[in-house]
């Protein structure tokens, strides 16, 4: 061993930062090393004069560990950022461990920081995990070792030893290699041999240990002392086990595979937005569903210059509540593409603390286009049967509708000719031929208005929904139920609030759920021997809606059955197909309303259809949906 090596000025020499303290975190020694990375002298250092070099979000966690040292704590491992001479903060991994007997100052802490030659300073503090109690620090806390120029080992500290279980003996020259794990050999040496051949300092990351111990991944930092002239005489190194931060980089890139896999199948991107700033990070399945190149610089300029012309507003809006410090944001609007294809997404975020007084938003953006076609495709489907039904229904009315519109043709061709007779007579009867066309005209309207809701109810109607008369719309569905009625011996009684609000409605659609209702209960009563009534009435309820209530005097429906009589294809009757009533339910639904069957106290059994009102929240809701809904349709 050289007596340069014995020296105490080892300590000076090695590339790391190397102190000890007393038990209230304070100074008491440090190496040359401090001065030379910092700029300060020792006197501004030594004390807690150091501390005031660390990143102010760093301080807490180094005070931690030095705390956890003097109660004889394990050793502690952490990033931290310290401030170099030229007034940046450069990243250094830090251990920190109890002090040795030896030490001036025993019951303290003992401390060595190796920086990350492509160190990062915007990256935050990452206070690692406790360090193994097998491997101590001994009385430098960090390995160090030492090559003449040409790179022959001559020198490894005690902690080296205790942790390769290598003696020196053994290291000496090239022998050291056997401490490396067998897989990072030849990478290590090909570092070590261009570290040799350009004289620069430099790292490397390896598996140090031994076959019966086990490997564990360190890393070394090596720096070249010169002469007068600057030739290199010597190389220092100093070594620090990272196997804890390895392990944490490892299961991260593994989540973070697992999570970018996860986004992908189920087309959700994730993204944060600091809404002080500005900033916004994307994860690459964001970049893949507003369809920009990966590592594109985005802002909420990029956002909006994806987002529909029509959608902009609700785009807008949902950023605003972020920066105005909502707690959860949920929305949902249209993607453009350049090409002009159309996507649906659901954006939601939240707050997220990350520092004392600080926060940023979390967010998720799903790509809901497919359910979205799925829905307006069910919807469509929803809207063939339910008109395929009207027409069946109509089908069943054909013979009583004919008998109704035959009725007003016949008459209108009775009054004409008496209009006519009453015009040939040699003195004309002006008057009596004016009451035939008065008449005719008024006959003429009857069967238009007939066949006007044949009409409505066989095309497949497109308008919009819009506040009505409910009572109109009962009116004229008796125009097309009335002449089936009559057949069956029905006698309909109407029973009508005339204060009755207006609500939102589908005419045609609710059309069809009372024309299904009155056919129902007009067929419960065929076994009915003697007076076949149906009601129908209509009344405000409290939240000013409308309720509309079918009843008839006929068998009623079993009580097993209640629960399925809203059901696909469940029917009672022997030829029906079990849609009629389903299908009423999911218009009623459709409205925000709802549809109930019940029994009679007395004979037979009712139908009680609630229509919300305006000031009903699900209203608004359903509203809300239902433009979404057109605006997509007329993509």
């Amino acid at each position: 061993m050289t007596p340069e090596l014995d020296s105490p000025n080892l300590l000076d020499t090695i590339p790391a930062l190397i102190w000890n303290g007393s038990p209230d975190g304070g100074a008491s020694s440090l190496n040359a090393a401090w001065t030379r990375f910092t700029g300060r002298p020792p006197a501004e250092l030594l004390g807690f004069g150091w501390q005031r070099l660390l990143h102010p979000d760093d301080i807490y966690c180094v005070q931690e560990g030095c705390a956890r040292a003097h109660g004889g704590g394990a050793d502690r491992r952490m990033h931290v950022r310290i401030l170099d001479a030229s007034g940046r903060y450069q990243r250094f991994l830090v251990s920190i461990s109890a002090n040795g007997a030896d030490y001036d100052a025993p019951g303290g802490f003992a401390a060595a920081a190796i920086r990350f030659i492509d160190s990062r300073a915007d990256k935050p503090t990452d206070c690692m995990g406790e360090r193994d109690l097998r491997f101590p620090w001994g009385h430098v806390p960090v390995m160090v070792w030492s090559t003449q120029a040409d790179g022959y080992l001559d020198f490894v500290n005690d902690h080296w030893v205790r942790f390769t279980g290598m003696p020196l003996e053994r290291a000496q020259g090239w022998g050291w290699q056997e401490a490396v794990h067998p897989d990072d050999r030849e990478r290590s040496m090909r570092v070590w041999r261009q570290l040799l051949e350009s004289g620069l300092e430099g790292s490397c990351e390896c598996r140090l240990g031994n076959h019966e111990r086990g490997y564990r991944w360190c890393m070394s930092i090596v720096k070249p002392r010169r002469d007068a002239t600057g030739r290199i005489v010597r190389w220092y190194g100093a070594i620090l086990d990272i196997e804890d931060r390895k392990r944490a980089e490892d299961a991260l890139r593994l989540s973070e595979a697992y999570l970018t896999d996860a986004q992908r199948l189920s087309h959700t991107g994730s993204f944060a937005l600091n809404p002080h700033t500005g900033a916004l990070y994307w994860s690459p399945e964001m970049y893949r569903l507003y369809e920009y190149e990966p590592g594109t610089k985005v802002d909420l300029r990029a956002v909006f210059a994806r987002t529909h012309p029509d959608d902009l507003d609700e785009a807008t809006r949902a950023f605003a509540r972020i920066g105005a410090g909502d707690l959860e944001v949920d929305t949902t609007h249209r993607l453009m593409m350049p090409d002009g294809r159309v996507k649906d997404i659901r954006l939601l975020a939240h707050p997220v603390d990350y520092q004392a007084g600080k926060s940023e938003y979390a967010g998720a953006v799903i790509d809901i286009s497919e359910a979205k076609q799925a829905e307006r495709r069910l919807q469509q489907a929803h809207d063939d049967l339910a008109h395929a039904t009207r027409i069946a229904t109509l089908g069943e009315l054909t013979a009583s509708i004919a008998h109704e519109v035959s009725q007003p043709l016949a008459a209108i061709a009775a009054n004409g000719a008496a209009g006519l007779r009453w015009l040939a007579r040699g003195e004309p009867d002006v008057g009596e031929a004016w009451l035939a066309v008065e008449r005719m005209i008024k006959d003429a309207q009857r069967a238009t208005d007939v066949v006007r809701q044949l009409r409505a109810l066989a095309r497949k109607d497109g308008t919009a929904r819009k506040f009505d008369d409910v009572n109109r719309i009962i009116q004229e569905t008796v125009l097309l139920a009335q002449p089936q009625l009559s057949k069956n011996r029905v006698v309909l009684k109407l029973e009508l609030c005339a204060q009755l609000p207006r609500v939102e409605v589908h005419a045609v659609q609710l059309q069809q759920v009372l024309i299904n209702l009155m056919t129902n209960g007009s067929q419960s009563m065929d076994g009915v021997d003697g007076a076949r009534v149906l009601t129908v009435t209509s009344s405000a309820s409290a939240d000013g809606g409308v309720r509309v209530v079918v009843r008839d005097v006929g068998t009623g429906f079993a009580a097993h059955d209640h629960e399925k009589l809203f059901s696909p294809f469940f029917t009672t009757k022997q030829d029906g197909m079990g849609m009629g009533l389903s299908i009423c339910k999911t218009i009623i639904e459709s409205h925000g309303g709802t549809i109930m069957a019940c029994n009679n106290a007395g004979p037979g059994a009712q139908v009680t259809v609630e229509l919300p009102g305006a000031c009903r929240p699900e209203r608004y809701a359903s509203a809300s949906s239902r433009k979404a809904d057109d605006a997509n349709s007329r993509v």
